[in-house]
């Protein structure tokens, strides 16, 4: 056939879909491995309302939440309260690799209560307001913007403006 020039090509339409199918279940189990997620402490992100406006039609406020970076979050053993990590790094016993420790840990959500007092991020009526330095003595935080729920906020930049406050009067 002309349209088979590679040596890996069957010519047969049929053969080649059953071998993509069979390469695709041999890989799927490698790409299985996840984080668990913890059942401890509910996630609840904080909400921060989007604004998309235009000349013509005003601002529309688009829902809009953030998540903290799972870098801040309490990751223990899915069965128990033990660190999967701490200052010394992964524990040798929980994760001696990453499969594992991705089977034996899991990664804690945080409620309003934590983001506002153990990580100084709060809701406010127009946004979030981050702190430097949370009450809890935290210093810092990384959030990502989502889209209220499972996804994160994709922003679309080109030929916009993209604007926000920063108020370093108490740094």
């Amino acid at each position: 056939s002309s349209r088979c020039r590679s040596y890996a090509c069957n010519p047969h339409p049929a053969a080649n879909m059953a071998a993509l199918r069979s390469a695709a279940l041999l890989l799927a189990p490698g790409m299985a491995c996840a984080q668990q997620a913890g059942k401890v402490v509910a996630e609840v992100s904080p909400k921060m309302p989007l604004q998309t406006c235009t000349q013509a039609g005003g601002c529309e406020t688009v829902p809009a939440a953030v998540t903290l970076d799972s870098n801040w979050r309490w990751v223990h053993n899915k069965d128990g309260y033990d660190n999967c990590f701490s200052k010394d790094g992964w524990s040798p016993h929980f994760c001696p690799d990453g499969r594992t420790c991705a089977e034996t840990c899991a990664i804690e959500g945080i409620d309003e209560v934590g983001y506002k007092t153990v990580y100084g991020v709060n809701a406010i009526e127009t946004g979030v307001e981050l702190e430097f330095v949370a009450q809890s003595g935290n210093v810092g935080s990384r959030v990502y913007v989502t889209d209220g729920e499972d996804s994160y906020h994709m922003f679309k930049l080109k030929n916009k403006e993209f604007t926000f406050e920063v108020d370093v009067s108490s740094l």
